[in-house]
Formats: C-alpha cells, structure tokens, sequence
C-alpha cells in the first residue's frame, strides 16, 4: 500500500489542476491505548488528498505503519483512511467525517474553524465513537509547496480504544 501511494503521490505532483487542490506526504507517528494499560507506538506514512471549492472542503487521508508490529499486533492499527465533507459557512466549517482503522469503522459530525493554510475540527461522536479532534496547518514555504503538519485523535467506547496520530511533511498546491 505504501509503494501506491507514494507512486499516485509523485504522479498527482507533475499534473497541473486547476483547482484549489492539494497533495501531501507527511512522516509521523501513531500511538494507541487500550483499557487495561495496553499500549504502543509505531511510525507511520500518512498522505492526504483535499481540495476546497467556494462552498466546501473534501479531504481523503490515508495512512500505513512503516514498520512490523510484533509485540503490538492487535494494539496499534496496521493502516486506515479518513474522509471528511465540510460546508464552508465564512470560517466555520460543518460536515461529516468517518475514521476507519482496520476492523473499526466510525462516524462523527465534525465542526470546527478553517482558512486557507488549516483547520481545527471538533469530531462529535455517533454511536460507539469518542469526541475526536483534528489539526492541520499547512505553512507555504513558495507559492507552490507547503510545510504540512497534522494531529488527529479518535476512539471508540467499547473496546475502549484511544488511537493518536501526528505527522510532519510537505505537500503541493494546484
């Protein structure tokens, strides 16, 4: 799966869109926690595809382990994606967004503020889900390319489950 992305990535790169559109890589780490101590941490390759209209943002994130599991088979997810739909209402931001991460599938309302260089997203739970959040700030570095950074929390209730990731990269605007 990470061969694929990073290919789709690099080819997504030489395209000229015209759209507000942008592409980006970043290297971090995932960490989770289940009820009883259990815990672990492992580092990840995570890349995210968002474009924005007038009325609204469209982001698709994709994310794979980058090294084995061993003792943390069953603990730290192997791989997932995430899909967020907001409506541009001037900076607030309103939509859905849904995490998926191996066997587990969640749905949220995500509310939040946004601009032109990140957002802040409130993930209000449906069903088994914790509140989750979401941080993302891009920093242009030229006109083009951007330093991207990002946070992302999400949970559920039962199993009790906290799974955390964070990842810094850059990525390119159309």
């Amino acid at each position: 799966m990470t061969k694929g992305i990073i290919t789709l990535l690099l080819l997504l790169l030489t395209i000229p869109v015209q759209a507000e559109t942008r592409i980006s890589m970043r290297f971090g780490g995932i960490s989770s926690d289940i009820l009883g101590g259990n815990g672990g941490s492992k580092a990840m390759l995570e890349t995210s595809l968002s474009t924005c209209k007038k009325f609204g943002c469209l982001d698709l994130t994709l994310w794979q382990i980058t090294e084995p599991l061993d003792d943390d088979i069953g603990i730290v997810p192997e791989s997932g994606y995430s899909l967020t739909a907001t409506k541009k209402l001037g900076i607030w931001r309103l939509g859905a967004h849904r995490s998926v991460m191996d066997n587990w599938k969640e749905n949220y309302i995500a509310a939040g503020i946004g601009g032109k260089h990140g957002a802040v997203l409130l993930l209000i739970p449906s069903g088994n889900a914790r509140y989750g959040t979401i941080v993302e700030i891009n920093t242009p570095i030229t006109k083009d390319w951007f330093i991207s950074s990002r946070y992302s929390y999400t949970g559920r209730q039962d199993p009790d489950i906290k799974v955390s990731r964070i990842g810094f990269g850059i990525g390119r605007q159309f």
